[in-house]
């Protein structure tokens, strides 16, 4: 079963971000971020609504109460890395 820390981090790889990018867009501390993945602290409560924002997910997709991202822009987002992955591999 996942976590709050496993779908954060997931979330992040996904987008090919690294730490300090999530925290610079959330206004927290690479540590903060790395805490959260590691499963040291929790995020509060607006730092969780920042994450949903910027991985365009619900909150309840966060916490494990819902299995599915619900967004289309995530899948969306899938798409295109898949695509541009593609794209690397075999070009136009």
């Amino acid at each position: 079963m996942n976590t709050l820390e496993q779908r954060c981090k997931n979330l992040r790889l996904l987008h090919e971000w690294i730490q300090k990018e999530i925290s610079n867009k959330i206004g927290v501390t690479k540590q903060v971020v790395s805490n959260w993945e590691r499963n040291v602290a929790r995020p509060k409560i607006n730092h969780l609504i920042s994450l949903a924002k910027v991985f365009d997910v619900t909150t309840d997709y966060l916490l494990c109460i819902a299995n599915r991202m619900t967004f289309p822009t995530v899948w969306a987002q899938l798409i295109q890395v898949y695509l541009q992955r593609l794209t690397i591999l075999y070009g136009n």
